[in-house]
């Protein structure tokens, strides 16, 4: 039988035998949509690296509370790989968040560029956005929410380690040396302006490529993104 996941509030500062409430929306998953009852064993997490076992003490209408069975556990982040790139149109975005949760990236920004369409990155789709998120957090049993930070434009990049750009026409990325933590920047489906591409070979920044085909910004960003964590694996 699965064990149930479910999201918690902090845990870092809790030991055996505490007791914690859930939030009224987990509880409400945990309640009416996976018919959980007191005595059942689940495991919290809260996002910021930390699960414990524990056990529902409490289970009413408009409440549920769990007892720690074991201190929290923290699972060190072995991979970092950030990745910024344009908001694709429409479902394709949560589509995409939902998978870079799945396979631990740890961050997402949204990025400017010339050729790109601006979309809507405010507060109120932040949190739509982050609500996703640990439903996909979740289902995956990542121990690490995804942080999703600020639009960027590219000279963020002017004073710190250089990111690995996604171009068509550049060495495939399996060849390409990467660092322990490393930042990948994919661009639109109209591809990088003439001046962007300048500004990469002016820099220096290192380039690759994942296919001959240009690929939706969904697939390019995914598929780097698990390339990029199957590099660290082996390093």
């Amino acid at each position: 039988m699965r064990t149930l996941h479910l999201w918690s509030p902090p845990l870092a500062s809790l030991q055996k035998g505490k007791s914690i409430i859930l939030t009224p929306e987990e509880h409400h998953h945990f309640s009416r949509v996976l018919r959980g009852k007191a005595g059942q064993g689940v495991v919290l997490m809260d996002g910021l690296g930390y699960t414990v076992q524990a056990e529902c003490s409490k289970a009413e209408k408009k409440e549920s509370s769990f007892s720690l069975l074991t201190s929290p556990i923290f699972h060190t982040r072995t991979k970092r790989v950030g990745l910024a790139g344009p908001i694709p149109k429409g479902k394709r975005f949560p589509y995409l968040l939902e998978k870079l949760q799945e396979m631990g990236v740890h961050s997402y920004a949204p990025l400017h560029t010339e050729h790109g369409i601006r979309e809507d990155w405010s507060e109120e789709t932040k949190k739509r956005m982050r609500d996703r998120l640990i439903e996909a957090c979740k289902q995956s049993r990542c121990p690490h929410l995804m942080i999703l930070e600020e639009a960027k434009k590219l000279d963020d990049w002017a004073e710190r380690q250089h990111p690995l750009v996604l171009e068509v026409d550049a060495p495939p990325l399996l060849q390409t040396n990467i660092n322990e933590s490393s930042e990948m920047i994919f661009g639109p489906e109209a591809g990088w302006s003439l001046e962007e591409r300048d500004m990469f070979r002016d820099q220096h920044w290192p380039r690759a490529t994942l296919s001959t085909q240009h690929l939706r910004m969904e697939t390019a960003a995914i598929l780097g993104a698990g390339t990029l964590i199957q590099m660290q694996d082996r390093e």
